[in-house]
Formats: C-alpha cells, sequence, structure tokens
C-alpha cells in the first residue's frame, strides 16, 4: 500500500476508454503513485460522464482511440460539469497536429502512451500540491 504525504491531497482520476486491458495496467501504475487515486473507468462517453457526475474528479485522462465520440464534443461534456476537471489525453498519436486538434477542442495536456508517462506523472503530481 502507498503512502500519501499528508502535505498532498489524493487527485481523483477518472479513466475514460474502452481497452480494458491497457487501461487496468493504467489505473494500477496511477494507484501506486503518491497523490493519485483512480476512481473508476468509463467505457463510454456516457458511462464516464454519469461517473464523473458521482465522483468529481480533478482529471479525465481519455484514452484518445478508445471512445467513439470526438474529442471536441466529449471535452465539451466533460468541461460543463461543476466544478469542470483537468482532460487529458492520453495517445499512441501525439503528433503535432493531434496535439493542436486537442488544444483546440480544450483538452489540457496531451500525452504520448510510449514517451510521455513521466510527464503524466509530473502533470498529476502538480495537481497534489495545488
Amino acid at each position: 500500500m502507498k503512502s500519501t504525504p499528508s502535505s498532498l491531497r489524493p487527485v481523483r482520476v477518472l479513466l475514460a476508454g474502452n481497452a480494458t486491458e491497457s487501461s487496468s495496467a493504467l489505473a494500477s501504475w496511477l494507484n501506486e503513485q503518491d497523490g493519485l487515486h483512480v476512481t473508476g473507468t468509463g467505457r463510454t462517453t456516457a458511462e464516464t460522464l454519469a461517473l464523473a457526475t458521482v465522483v468529481r474528479p480533478e482529471v479525465i485522462l481519455l484514452d484518445f482511440h478508445g471512445l467513439p465520440f470526438s474529442t471536441a464534443f466529449m471535452v465539451a461534456l466533460f468541461k460543463e460539469l461543476s466544478p469542470a476537471p483537468a482532460v487529458f489525453v492520453l495517445t499512441h498519436d501525439a503528433s503535432p497536429a493531434m496535439r493542436r486538434r486537442c488544444l483546440a477542442a480544450r483538452v489540457d495536456a496531451v500525452f504520448d502512451k510510449t514517451a510521455d508517462l513521466e510527464a503524466l506523472h509530473a502533470a498529476l503530481a502538480s495537481l497534489a500540491r495545488n
């Protein structure tokens, strides 16, 4: 069991994606990190939105290729929540064009699944410190 330093409040992270195996591995990895708590995994946009209204995550971590609706549509729905969570995208396609499309859709950050896990952890840890 991890120990969360008393100076950190746990950041509630909701995963969104339908890749069960990778979501499970990601949830395990995140839960091992100090100051992070995965509150659940939505397999569809509707399921993620319903979970988000109950668990009130600080971050929704979206597997970009894992959900059927457009990123802009999903992010708009998530940003209507109160308080609005940060929306991070984790993707295999972190090309400059993809990053621009995500940022235009009001995504807060884009991370490459194969190269940016340390950066993802740093971004989540910075939320825990605030």
